[in-house]
């Protein structure tokens, strides 16, 4: 069978030409000329004149052909349609043009799907991190480093309390690390009682005489408020591991020209001698010497 628009062979049992894409007509278009036409040749063939009754039912039969050709052609177009929508759908299923709308359709779900897995996929990503996040800040703002730090914030802002009890909290966590005694100690310096802060190192030292590091801390406390002279009576109270680790801290006494153990019948010079660039305090009452004692300056007659 040819394509009655292109010319174009279709096969037996296609409904649509492949090549122009019409549909195939498989019932013929209807002409009432060809029923007179008939039943006129059929007459003359017979040799007998038609009646009026004859050329009446013409008419009848052109109407009843017609008619059947109607309810034929309703029933073929239903059977074409129902034949037509099978092979139509099949043609959807099979056409180039269909078989790419829908490949599409299907690549356009499946992106859709995978976009909306990943927005779970990293959604949930987040959620994890966050919480990952949180109790790493937890942990850390609750341990001994956060701890300090928080009081250190505290004691920059001026809320001396607040600091204070978080520097407790910190010694009470691990009372051998320098930084809680010296933030603690800072707390009172802040608020000029300096006793106090001194007594914060002096008390953690009476049970720790082997720690180095709050040795340290104690010195450097001193060399921050300008008491230096009470350095080496810290430190010789020291263990020998403490002043071994501190020996850069520690200062040589002065030396004495006269022997402190002989006994003179008449006055003598004493002369005081100490490293390069030292000053030298002294008294002559027995009290110690600070730096608000007499300085040495010469040989001292006693």
């Amino acid at each position: 069978m040819k394509c009655r628009y292109c010319g174009y062979e279709i096969p037996d049992g296609e409904l649509y030409c492949e090549h122009c894409g019409k549909e195939v007509r498989i019932v013929p278009d209807y002409n009432p000329l060809d029923d007179m036409l008939t039943a006129q040749i059929k007459v003359s063939l017979d040799g007998e004149e038609p009646e009026d009754e004859a050329f009446n039912t013409a008419p009848v039969r052109n109407t009843g052909r017609n008619t059947g050709r109607r309810t034929g052609t309703g029933r073929g177009t239903r059977q074409g349609t129902s034949s037509n929508t099978n092979r139509s759908t099949g043609r959807r299923g099979s056409s180039p043009e269909m078989e790419r709308r829908r490949r599409r359709q299907q690549q356009a779900r499946k992106k859709a799907a995978l976009r909306k897995k990943r927005r779970r996929l990293l959604m949930i990503m987040a959620l994890f991190l966050i919480l990952i996040a949180a109790g790493i800040y937890f942990l850390y703002s609750n341990s001994y480093a956060g701890v300090v730090r928080r009081g250190t914030r505290a004691l920059d802002a001026g809320n001396y309390s607040e600091a204070q009890s978080l520097f407790e909290r910190a010694m009470s966590k691990d009372n051998e690390r320098p930084e809680a005694y010296t933030g603690l100690s800072g707390v009172y310096a802040a608020q000029d009682d300096l006793d106090a802060a001194e007594a914060v190192f002096l008390t953690g030292l009476e049970e720790q005489t082997d720690n180095a590091d709050l040795y340290e801390a104690c010195v450097n406390f001193y060399m921050d408020t300008e008491q230096q002279e009470k350095i080496p009576e810290l430190l010789d109270d020291a263990s020998d591991t403490v002043q071994e680790a501190l020996g850069g801290y520690i200062i040589d006494g002065p030396s004495f020209s006269l022997d402190d153990e002989e006994t003179f019948e008449d006055v003598q010079e004493l002369t005081l001698t100490a490293g390069d660039g030292e000053t030298i305090y002294y008294t002559t009452d027995e009290s110690d010497p600070t730096t608000s004692s007499t300085k040495y300056t010469e040989p001292i007659q006693i």
